[in-house]
């Protein structure tokens, strides 16, 4: 037997078989490495695109009064004294947004200019309420006391302006339009959508164009 010599092991050549073994047994599996990549798909790797903000190139409004900013697209007109409102509730600051239409006003035989269709409102209410409940509880007062029913309000809460606020919306067969609602020092701020109105004849996509300027508002300080 090649592995005794003389009744002992021959270790000499017993290390020659196992170093011929390992190097053969290597070069196996390197051969097979190779071939197993070139069967292997790698994925490519794809940085995330980023995504167009499409507010960018919008206008930007700024109230240094209420220390507030928000922006608007350039077709719509901004009416910060938004006077076809100013005889309602006249002791709350108003701002309104909304789109010059393309047509005539039209009344049986008389005709005006062009009409903006405010479709979009900011209130502002003076300094007199404690907290967003607070202003709740009032308006369920006065609704109730104008109606002579109790009127029931759907309460969501929401962020706006990186501030907690919410979604008040009456619960009404005939009219459930929601207010956006922030409370900052003392002040109420309103976001009122008027494009139940705007879009009564006229099919439009003013509710995303809300949406998107809500989206925007922040308070500066």
């Amino acid at each position: 037997m090649p592995f005794i010599t003389q009744g002992k092991t021959n270790w000499k050549f017993l290390l020659i078989v196992i170093v011929l073994a390992i190097i053969v047994g290597g070069g196996v599996l390197g051969w097979q490495w190779l071939e197993f990549k070139k069967e292997m798909k790698i994925p490519e790797f794809k940085l995330p695109e980023k995504v167009k903000d499409e507010t960018a190139d919008w206008k930007t409004y700024r109230n240094e009064e209420y220390k507030f900013e928000i922006k608007y697209p350039e077709w719509i007109y901004l009416n910060e004294k938004c006077a076809e409102f100013s005889g309602i509730e006249p002791d709350v600051k108003k701002i309104c947004f909304g789109t010059i239409k393309g047509y005539e006003y039209k009344f049986g035989e008389q005709t005006g200019s062009p009409i903006i269709k405010n479709e979009f409102i900011i209130l502002i209410t003076p300094p007199e309420y404690s907290s967003i409940d607070d202003y709740v509880k009032k308006q369920e007062q006065i609704t109730e006391e104008a109606m002579g029913n109790k009127i029931s309000f759907k309460i969501e809460r929401i962020y706006i302006g990186n501030e907690r606020g919410i979604k008040l919306t009456p619960v009404l067969e005939n009219y459930n339009i929601p207010d956006f609602i922030v409370f900052k020092k003392g002040n109420i701020f309103i976001f009122r959508n008027l494009c139940w109105f705007a879009c009564m004849f006229n099919a439009c996509d003013c509710d995303e164009v809300f949406n998107q300027i809500l989206s925007t508002f922040r308070f500066l300080e």
